[in-house]
């Protein structure tokens, strides 16, 4: 029998730690989404406003923010509201006509849930790089001469910030020379619907490669 004097070793709680680290990121990771969105609903809420093709437009006062869209809402600077049948208006209806937005929010919602893998965050990006060359693709199919909304696409996004949770004017300024290969290309259809599905296995893998046992 055993030496009842001898007390047993004191085990770690490993996973009660990492649980805690993990559940901390968590908090963080929504902690700044919510404060995201209560800027935009402040932004939304005290934005001058038009109404055209069933969306709401919003006036951005700050210069430093480039024009965004998310939801029904789309944000344009006073410049650019003023002319509703303009490149930055068709870009952003593009993303609000194909509902990029919910993309964006189940993204973010996994990067909230797998915060410590970064395949999470490169997964969002890649989708959201997806979002901007639909939404150039529309321009140009509409007769928008390319190497003008080419130049207004650098001059703008050089000069101004996107919202990281809205699809933005200037989104991923790394991307532009992609952007701008992308828009010089005569893709078929059959290439636009590939880039268009590609965000979903992205994700997926994303979760599986979380749920698979080491």
């Amino acid at each position: 029998a055993g030496d009842p004097t001898v007390e047993p070793a004191m085990v770690f709680p490993w996973v009660a730690i990492a649980l805690a680290v993990y559940l901390a990121g968590v908090i963080i990771m929504l902690g700044r989404e919510i404060a995201a969105f209560i800027r935009l609903f402040r932004m939304i809420s005290s934005s001058e406003k038009t109404a055209k093709d069933g969306i709401t437009v919003c006036l951005i006062t700050d210069n430093a923010t480039a024009p965004f869209s998310w939801g029904n809402f789309i944000f344009l600077h006073y410049t650019d509201s003023q002319d509703l049948s303009g490149c930055i208006y068709l870009h952003e209806k593009s993303h609000t006509d194909k509902r990029h937005w919910i993309d964006v929010l189940l993204a973010d919602l996994l990067c909230i849930l797998i915060w410590y893998n970064p395949f999470g965050r490169m997964t969002r990006r890649l989708m959201k790089l997806n979002h901007e060359f639909e939404a150039d693709s529309s321009v140009i199919n509409s007769g928008i001469d390319t190497y003008d909304y080419q130049r207004l696409l650098v001059t703008k996004a050089m000069e101004t910030r996107a919202i990281q949770f809205t699809n933005s004017f200037a989104a991923d300024k790394r991307a532009f020379r992609k952007r701008v290969l992308i828009m010089n290309r005569k893709r078929s259809s059959r290439r636009t619907m590939l880039l268009a599905v590609w965000a979903m296995p992205a994700i997926f893998l994303a979760v599986y490669a979380v749920a698979s046992p080491i």
